[in-house]
């Protein structure tokens, strides 16, 4: 009587085996990278994260307007997936693997500049995706913010450290975030110089909304004090970045991820060199 029992824990025990042979294969596959090979048809459990950003700086010159897909799965981690493809407003994405050893891969899709990619502010996009070389079928909408332009905006191109700084704009065309940071100068006994590039995450930044309400869109200033120009005995703030972004975002057609997202960004950037009187 005790047979029966001994073949049935054999069985069990196959069926674990079974299991966690194909659980491990799924997940981690021969690569071992730990990016799946994920079959095409599983876009509903992904994550897929889409950017549309449209750049401009003092030129029209230093306009760059991208779109960026990247698809991960529930966990975060990048999927590799050629076989499946997008499309911005009928334009193809080309898809690529960032350069790296294989536990360092980055696949996205990408529409750049070098497309001559122009896309219009205030309207409806429409993301696609196909599979397989299937039709291309809609996925996801949205709608860039209003334009933002260095003719919204007076800020000069230089400015005296000693004086504060008066940032005016006219006619936005939605609320906007202002993010400033500081370049900074070092020199040490020798005279080598050291500078120090500031970014989105110093400590230092200021951050600050603005056109909160018609009214202070369609005309408004503030004031960067002269204190944020101040160095220290061996750093000298040479100049400041003005970074000026405006968000929408968009919705998606088809079953998704839950951390799914797609955004339009507008951003400009003016720089201002700070000078002594």
């Amino acid at each position: 009587m005790r047979v029966p029992w001994l073949l049935l824990a054999a069985i069990i025990g196959l069926t674990v085996l079974v299991w966690a042979t194909q659980h491990w294969w799924v997940t981690r596959g021969p690569s071992m990278g730990g990016r799946r090979r994920e079959p095409t048809s599983g876009i509903g459990v992904w994550r897929v994260e889409a950017k549309v950003e449209q750049l401009h700086g003092r030129h029209p010159a230093e306009e760059r307007h991208r779109v960026t897909v990247v698809l991960r799965d529930a966990k975060g981690r990048e999927l590799e997936t050629p076989g499946i493809g997008f499309a911005f407003d009928g334009t193809p994405l080309a898809y690529a693997v960032g350069a790296g050893n294989y536990y360092d891969r980055h696949p996205y899709y990408r529409l750049d500049g070098d497309a001559n990619l122009r896309i219009a502010a205030d309207r409806d996009h429409l993301l696609a995706m196909t599979c397989s070389n299937t039709p291309p079928e809609v996925m996801a909408r949205v709608r860039t913010p209003a334009a933002l332009s260095a003719s919204n905006f007076q800020v000069p191109v230089r400015h005296p450290r000693h004086r504060d700084l008066v940032v005016t704009w006219t006619g936005l065309g939605q609320p906007a975030e202002v993010l400033i940071y500081r370049t900074m100068e070092k020199k040490d006994g020798l005279g080598n110089v050291t500078i120090e590039a500031g970014g989105p995450y110093a400590e230092d930044a200021i951050r600050h909304r603005i056109g909160g309400d018609a009214s202070s869109r369609d005309r408004g200033q503030w004031t960067i004090p002269s204190t944020y120009f101040s160095g220290s005995a061996d750093k000298v703030v040479t100049s400041i970045t003005l970074e000026i972004s405006a968000a929408n975002q968009g919705e998606f057609l088809k079953p998704v991820h839950g951390g799914s997202a797609i955004t339009a960004f507008q951003m400009l950037t003016l720089g201002v060199e700070l000078v002594s009187p």
